[in-house]
């Protein structure tokens, strides 16, 4: 006879190290992605099978989660000639997604899990450190044949092996905030001098990025961490606190990185995303509450636009998601994150859990960045967001308090 618990127990270890390789080649590979999902979303069905444990589909995030898919495909009905564009993005892109949060929330559950999770995402930077040497050795990063970026006149912006240097610098955001909670709760003193030289490493290359989007990122998560560790010891809240000062000076200081930012406010500052979300703004109106249908939003654009041709994003992930999928989409969208994000707030403040304050400060930089790009349309960063989006929901009274 089979061993039934032994069988849940095998896909229930194999989900949580599908998660890990999909962590580990986010940066790099992108058929790694959906190949290791695969795996995750067998383990998810055979482990369902198994227990038949569908009480995590009554949470609030669930329902709202499920409230936000609906509204989703409620958009296909205005998509047209472009249905199966749209059905394409439901199933394969958000469907997917939501199946990603929903079994992380359910895969990271213990503490030892989502220590392993943190760690292997930080270990992924590795890689991205040896694409970003060789980019600016080479001109190009030997991973995925990568160029760098101009950003100015004599100033090019790294990508490592992402699409941008606003995607490379997403992703260093978040990597930085976990680390700075590593050497925060980490005792061992040659680890933690390692943590710290880690940390700077990381920041220079989020600074070299030239991505304001990204130095916005890790500044709203690093103000968030800091509030939410005012209740820690003021030894661990000083550390933190002179690290993101130290980064504040820097951009101010040095003259390229202040020219940089800087040029957001001058006349010809981004100008082009300006005039892309007026368009957007036109496309809103003809279909305010559903949406023009998903996944057409490059396929409608042109006919909005007097400016550009084509444009495949909004630069706005709000704001296209509303021309998309409507107001109801973005509504419950936000509504499903914020639900997440109270909940999370809520056990920090108990536990005083300084690795739950950075997974939930990243998801939070990551959402301020998203209003000046397009994070949540890059399978890369989606991924990983909602990957962390599940860590951070994941709940288990039994957890042991954070050192």
């Amino acid at each position: 006879m089979l061993d039934k618990d032994k069988i849940y127990r095998f896909f229930d270890n194999l989900q949580f190290y599908g998660f890990c390789l999909i962590l580990l080649a986010a940066p790099f590979s992108l058929a790694a992605i959906e190949s290791f999902f695969g795996v995750v979303l067998l383990s998810s069905v055979v482990k369902l099978a198994i227990r038949r444990d569908l009480s995590f589909f009554q949470t609030r995030h669930a329902i709202l989660l499920v409230v936000y898919m609906f509204f989703l495909a409620l958009s296909l009905f205005n998509c047209g000639a472009y249905l199966n564009i749209g059905l394409k993005a439901w199933f394969l892109k958000w469907g997917e997604y939501a199946l990603m949060f929903l079994a992380a929330s359910d895969t990271f559950r213990s503490r030892k899990r989502l220590t392993a999770g943190i760690q292997v995402l930080i270990l992924s930077s590795l890689s991205v450190l040896i694409s970003v040497i060789t980019q600016i050795w080479q001109g190009k990063d030997i991973l995925r044949g990568k160029l760098l970026i101009p950003i100015a006149s004599g100033v090019n912006g790294i990508t490592g092996s992402f699409n941008s240097h606003n995607d490379l610098g997403c992703y260093l955001a978040i990597i930085l905030i976990l680390l700075i909670a590593r050497f925060l709760t980490e005792r061992g003193r040659r680890t933690q001098v390692f943590l710290g030289l880690w940390s700077v490493v990381i920041g220079a290359g989020l600074l070299l990025t030239f991505s304001r989007g990204s130095w916005l990122n890790f500044t709203v998560a690093m103000l968030l961490f800091l509030v939410m560790l005012r209740n820690v010891t003021g030894r661990v809240l000083l550390k933190a606190g002179i690290f993101g000062l130290l980064f504040i000076v820097l951009i101010l200081s040095v003259p390229s990185f202040k020219a940089r930012m800087l040029f957001t406010f001058s006349a010809e500052g981004d100008a082009l995303r300006f005039s892309i979300w007026k368009s957007c703004w036109q496309m809103i109106k003809e279909h305010i509450l559903v949406g023009r249908g998903l996944g057409t939003f490059m396929s409608y654009f042109p006919s909005f636009s007097s400016d550009f041709k084509s444009a495949y994003y909004a630069h706005n992930c709000y704001l296209q998601m509303w021309v998309e999928s409507g107001l109801f989409s973005l509504l419950a969208f936000l509504a499903f994150t914020g639900s997440v994000i109270v909940s999370a707030w809520q056990y920090v403040r108990r536990s005083r859990d300084v690795m739950k304050a950075a997974l939930l400060a990243g998801c939070v930089g990551f959402l301020a960045h998203s209003f000046l790009d397009t994070q949540l349309y890059s399978l890369q960063l989606s991924t990983l967001f909602w990957i962390l989006l599940g860590m951070t929901a994941a709940e288990d009274e039994n957890m042991a308090q954070p050192r």
